[in-house]
């Protein structure tokens, strides 16, 4: 894959070694940085209200299971928990295990070192995986790991590293299950009893995820499956996000492409399938020289595709899972054999096909990406910076000082569960007709109509005179506020989470603050 990095410039070993050090030293001090501008969404804490509110690994199993994920980061959480009930350590702990997943990838990868440095700086890496405390970010250590062990014949250890990163999420899954089938393949003629064991330790690990993410039958938000070809084309189309992520220049720019942002529906979307077509057929052609990176990839990204098309379409933070997998495939090309053959061939037609990307623009394709990604990460660090990601805080910080104990009535429950968890307090969600802190995704909870949240705000002020009543700004039903007779007390900034911003109502008539 050397055409890929067609590049002239050349450093001495001692230039390499300062280079990756000043450049370890920046990533950290930057993204420690940037975690300190950011504020946790309702995403980010809806684990950790989880952790905290379960006694047993077995009610928080009963627990995640709505959630989509299996056990991972929860149960990392639950081993943090044992030390500090803080908020903030769990987003420390996120934040090392990134690090030390980007610093492995500055220190050992094969990228050229301006490569390496440029990539690390990326959005993924700098932003998405970093600042948000998600499972998502905590994989990346695993995933470097599993690049760097992959020529190696350590069987037991790959095959508990394949068992570990599974547990993070549906797209870590999908990776170590990818890179799993062609680690063992690329050993299989070295087969010996800790190579089954390897073998053995990685399908536990597809039976444990298979367990927890297996849906309790109450659950009420898990969609069903769609086979509609249009849900494919628009599938398939998010290879463009993932490896172009540059927004909408606006306070709401997360998650809002600016692929997405063009003329009309029609056009955006026949734009992003092109250049997402463009973009699968680079990828063709810089890993089929080595057939093995090829097939990982293939496999990994059908299995992403596949299930982004027929289930759910997923977010930008699911979309960067097809960039990391890239970057470890070419990690990976440098290592193992280029001459290994794989079970099916290919004719010569479809071949032609599928290397037709002039070869010219090979290396320039990729320092493209790389500078779409700096360039995401400079907006996300403009907008976080500047601006609160969530308000939930400060909503927090006045319920605190003017309503400390009052009975509260939210709506909707999914933006306003941000704030009742960092109260640590459960208010009355009208979705769910419940009090509660966290959010249960079960059927007993949906959308409602302006007659049923009127009703159920009137018999909750009914039995709370005093209590107040809290809105997401962004939320429609915040007209129905207009029939009844509430004042507006308190009202937040906007957030760069569209929803995360909030109106605050006493049913007596206040002065509005």
């Amino acid at each position: 894959m050397n055409k890929l990095f067609n590049t002239e410039i050349k450093f001495s070993n001692s230039i390499e070694f300062v280079l990756k050090l000043v450049a370890s030293i920046v990533f950290l001090l930057g993204s420690y940085a940037v975690l300190q501008f950011h504020e946790p969404w309702r995403d980010e804490l809806q684990a950790f209200s989880l952790v905290r509110n379960t006694n047993s690994i077995r009610d928080l199993i009963h627990l995640v299971r709505y959630e989509g994920h299996p056990l991972g980061w929860y149960l990392l959480q639950k081993i943090i928990f044992l030390f500090s009930a803080d908020f903030a350590t769990i987003r420390y702990v996120h934040w090392a295990f990134l690090s030390i997943g980007v610093l492995l990838f500055i220190w050992k990868s094969p990228f050229p070192i301006l490569y390496r440095v440029a990539i690390a700086f990326g959005y993924f890496f700098m932003y998405e995986y970093s600042a948000i405390a998600r499972n998502y970010g905590i994989a990346i250590p695993f995933y470097m790991l599993l690049c760097i062990l992959f020529n190696k014949k350590n069987y037991l250890l790959f095959g508990l590293l394949i068992l570990i990163t599974m547990q993070f999420s549906l797209y870590s899954f999908i990776i170590a299950f990818s890179v799993a089938i062609g680690y063992f393949f690329n050993h299989k003629n070295e087969i010996n009893v800790r190579y089954y064991l390897g073998v053995l330790l990685s399908i536990i690990g597809i039976i444990l995820f298979k367990y927890v993410v297996n849906p309790p039958n109450d659950i009420g938000t898990s969609p069903g499956w769609n086979f509609n070809p249009d849900s494919y084309t628009s599938a398939f189309s998010v290879i463009a996000n993932a490896l172009l992520p540059v927004f909408k220049f606006d306070l709401h720019f997360w998650n809002v492409s600016i692929l997405e942002t063009f003329l009309n529906y029609n056009f955006t979307q026949t734009f992003q399938f092109l250049i997402s077509i463009f973009l699968f057929a680079w990828i063709i052609k810089i890993l089929y020289q080595n057939k093995l990176s090829l097939f990982i990839f293939l496999l990994g990204i059908s299995i992403v595709l596949f299930f982004m098309g027929a289930k759910y379409h997923g977010s930008i933070r699911h979309h960067g899972h097809i960039y990391v997998l890239l970057l470890m495939v070419i990690w990976i090309g440098n290592f193992s054999n280029p001459e290994i053959q794989l079970p099916f061939k290919i004719s010569s037609r479809i071949k032609k096909i599928l290397l037709s990307f002039p070869e010219k623009y090979v290396s320039k394709s990729f320092i493209i990406i790389v500078v779409f990604q700096i360039f995401g990460t400079l907006q996300a660090l403009f907008f976080e910076i500047q601006y609160p990601f969530s308000c939930s805080q400060e909503a927090v910080d006045y319920i605190k000082n003017n309503y400390p104990n009052k009975p509260i009535i939210a709506c909707v429950d999914a933006p306003c569960t941000s704030v009742s968890i960092l109260l640590n307090k459960k208010i009355y969600h009208a979705n769910s007709n419940a009090f509660c802190e966290h959010l249960i995704f079960n059927n007993k909870r949906g959308d409602i109509g302006y007659d049923t949240l009127i009703v159920r705000s009137e018999r909750f002020f009914n039995m709370y005179p005093d209590g107040i009543l809290l809105i997401s700004k962004s939320d429609s039903n915040i007209k129905f506020v207009s029939k009844l007779p509430y004042s507006k007390v308190f009202e937040t900034d906007d957030a760069i989470r569209y929803d995360e911003s909030y109106i605050i109502y006493q049913k007596s008539k206040s002065i509005a603050h």
